[in-house]
């Protein structure tokens, strides 16, 4: 019997690709996919799906460096992709965990926001942030294939403020010595 259900998902597979459908993908990924900040700086990134179908809840896991950002809070909109759900928010060790569902009697589909997260960078670096977990359709099924574009973001040094810290010291000096001989 397995045989026979897998035998007929390979037909199915290969009728679509000989004809030219793509079976649908979902994708979930992180936008911006790369943003430099400074140290010190707030920051959102948002988490993003599109290509759903009959989508009724999600468990993700949100990772990043904690030696270099810092967890500030999770936003989720009330216009929200998922609508009216239920949607709740944690911090685990080195990540986030997001858990959603959709109060509905079906799931959504399409594009959307899932949710966004704010961080504060802490030190200079680079952060991967990447997203892993499940999705379920309204009957409760994990949905596959998921494609996941993570993100990256990179903290550096404030240069404008040590410019202008270098710019003012060497005009004060030459200030003072074209001062000092003059007198």
């Amino acid at each position: 019997m397995k045989w026979q259900r897998g035998f007929f998902i390979i037909t199915i597979i290969m009728t679509c690709g000989a004809a030219g459908w793509t079976l649908p993908i979902t994708e979930i990924s992180v936008d911006p996919t790369t943003q430099t900040v400074g140290v010190g700086d707030v920051f959102s990134v948002d988490v993003l799906i599109s290509g759903a179908m009959d989508l009724s809840g999600f468990d993700l896991a949100v990772s990043f460096d904690p030696t270099i950002l810092s967890w500030v809070g999770t936003t989720i909109s009330p216009t929200a992709f998922l609508g009216e759900s239920m949607v709740d928010a944690f911090y685990i060790v080195d990540a986030i965990g997001v858990t959603g569902v959709h109060l509905g009697v079906s799931g959504v589909s399409g594009a959307g926001t899932l949710f966004s997260l704010t961080f504060q960078a802490l030190a200079l670096g680079v952060s991967n942030i990447g997203v892993s977990g499940q999705l379920a359709n309204s009957t409760v099924q994990e949905i596959d294939p998921v494609q996941i574009d993570n993100g990256m973001v990179e903290v550096v040094p404030e240069p404008l403020s040590l410019t202008l810290i270098g710019v003012g010291t060497v005009g004060s000096t030459m200030v003072l010595r074209k001062r000092g001989r003059r007198g």
